[in-house]
């Protein structure tokens, strides 16, 4: 797949994120469709750090991403259309084309560069993102 040529819109900084995986539904249907509507998603956490734009090539940034201590994925930004940032910049065109913008103080998440790993009650999740920062997060038992 070609990324399209478009540019990313300003951004006032770039951070880590995870984004957690939980099943809410009986697995049916397609995969594609579930992650569309993002009825998968456990939440989004951010990384403290906050990366001015153009200080990291995003392409290269990597991740390795453990569940309890075991490593579950490893990938790097050019996982994401060649650029994460081109994926944000190909979601502004795409929303201009429908009269919309992305807004100032708005989060967005360029899309993953790892496989979904799901959440399970009690999972502590690290994502390692180098000198680019880290996520830890971890997730109750239950009731």
């Amino acid at each position: 797949m070609q990324p399209p040529n478009t540019r990313p819109p300003r951004s006032r900084f770039s951070t880590p994120a995870f984004s957690g995986r939980i099943r809410r539904r009986r697995r049916c249907g397609r995969v594609f469709d579930t992650i569309a509507d993002n009825a998968a998603n456990a939440g989004v956490v951010l990384g403290k750090e906050r990366h001015a734009p153009g200080i990291h090539d995003l392409r290269w940034v990597g991740s390795i991403v453990s569940r309890n201590g075991q490593v579950e994925e490893t990938g790097l930004g050019a996982g994401v259309l060649g650029d994460p940032a081109v994926s944000i910049g190909w979601l502004a065109e795409r929303l201009a084309s429908c009269g919309q913008a992305i807004r100032g103080g708005q989060v967005v998440l360029s899309g993953s560069f790892i496989r979904p790993i799901e959440a399970r009650p009690g999972d502590r999740f690290d994502a390692d993102f180098g000198d680019f920062g880290s996520v830890e997060v971890s997730f109750a038992t239950g009731r």
